[in-house]
């Protein structure tokens, strides 16, 4: 079973408690583009990453230093930002704004996004098996054969024994628009946070809570 990150992983106070929905139909008919087309059953996390989800990477990751800018200044300064950093004689302590606690993270580069993938890839073991975050391994890089994601040579694409990743295009299509029968590509759920020939379905859509 193969597993897809950036939608949400939902949090406790110490522990990770993933959501997944299964995606079955292993090599589907394709969508009208001719794309969509996946040939096993993986499984695709059932939220965005939240500021929760990525806060606690922050302070398991780049408390002492942060050497690989995980954290971006958007996250606090931003609008839509739900993240703030404080200095302290240790390093940082990074807290989610008041209201933000489920809502989408925002800044993310992609070699932020390939590290918390490689971050939850080398704890599966302790995601799986409910370890507090106290105890998690505070490993973001990767090679081609260490990781999901090699963070030496870029762009890179995902290992194959990667546990999370980022789900290529063919397999977000295949899980927001096919049923396992039919393709439904015009369809969008009533209050979704998209974006749709209209316009942006609701107001502010960054900051929807989920």
């Amino acid at each position: 079973m193969r597993k897809l990150i950036f939608a949400i992983l939902l949090l406790s106070s110490q522990l990770f408690a993933i959501d997944f929905v299964t995606i079955g139909n292993p090599c589907n008919i394709p969508a009208s583009n001719g794309k969509g087309v996946v040939a096993y059953t993986y499984q695709i996390s059932k939220y965005e990453i939240t500021n929760t989800d990525y806060c606690a990477f922050l302070n398991c990751c780049a408390s002492t230093e942060d050497r690989f800018q995980l954290f971006s200044p958007l996250m606090e300064e931003h609008f839509f930002g739900g993240i703030c950093r404080t200095i302290t004689a240790n390093g940082f302590v990074y807290n989610i704004k008041p209201g933000y606690q489920h809502i989408p993270v925002i800044g993310v580069t992609w070699m932020s996004a390939i590290r918390y993938c490689n971050w939850l890839h080398y704890n599966s073991a302790n995601i799986e098996s409910g370890t507090p975050l106290s105890e998690y391994i505070m490993l973001t890089e990767g090679d081609s054969t260490h990781g999901a994601y090699s963070t030496i040579s870029v762009p890179s694409k995902r290992n194959k024994y990667a546990r999370y990743w980022l789900p290529s295009e063919d397999e977000w299509l295949k899980s927001a628009y096919f049923d396992g029968k039919e393709w439904h590509e015009s369809l969008i759920a009533e209050g979704s946070n998209c974006y749709a020939r209209k316009g942006w379905a609701i107001p502010y859509p960054h900051i929807k809570v989920v």
